[in-house]
Order: C-alpha cells, then structure tokens, then sequence
C-alpha cells in the first residue's frame, strides 16, 4: 500500500436508499427491534437496570486494555472501581 498517493475515492453520505432498504437488511432490521424491545422490557423488571450496563462497560474496558497491550481481569477492574467508590465517598464526606 503507497501511503503517499492521496485517497480520493470518498463514499458519498448518505448513501443511495436503494442500496440501504434491500429485503435482506429491513429482515434483520426487524428482527434487531424484536430483540432490542425484549431486551427493554426485561431491563425493567430488573431491581437495578444499570447492573446490565455495567457489565458491558466493564468488559468493553476490559477488551480495550487487551487491545493497548495491558492484560487485567475483570476482577482487576471492579476492584480498582470499588476503590475509587470509596476514596470519592470519603472525600464527599469530608467536604459535607
């Protein structure tokens, strides 16, 4: 690959509808919004939604240290999260 050739060839946005409305993509369309409402409404019955959110940040954090070269465990991370609760709850305290 030359990298002191420009790159011209630049996909104009948005792109035209009929390459986006193809059957194939409105069936996955409507089965991603069948999942995502299920998903919702079980979220709702859940005490603390936010435990679900949690957890997906927590693994994506994890993912992107893999990424950068720097190994942990999830169990790393919601340790140095737990520290951080309590250091910004003492520090609250202190300044109430």
């Amino acid at each position: 690959m030359k990298t002191d050739k420009p790159y011209n060839d630049f996909i104009v946005l948005p792109p035209q509808r009929e390459k986006v409305e193809t059957l194939p993509i409105l069936r996955q369309l409507v089965i991603s919004s069948v999942a995502l409402a299920e998903l919702k409404g079980l979220a709702n019955v859940l005490p603390d939604p936010n435990i679900l959110l949690n957890a997906v940040i927590l693994r994506d954090a994890s993912a992107s240290s893999e990424i950068e070269n720097v190994i942990t465990t999830q169990d790393k991370l919601l340790i140095k999260i737990f520290n951080y609760c309590i250091i910004s709850w003492e520090r609250w305290q202190i300044l109430r």
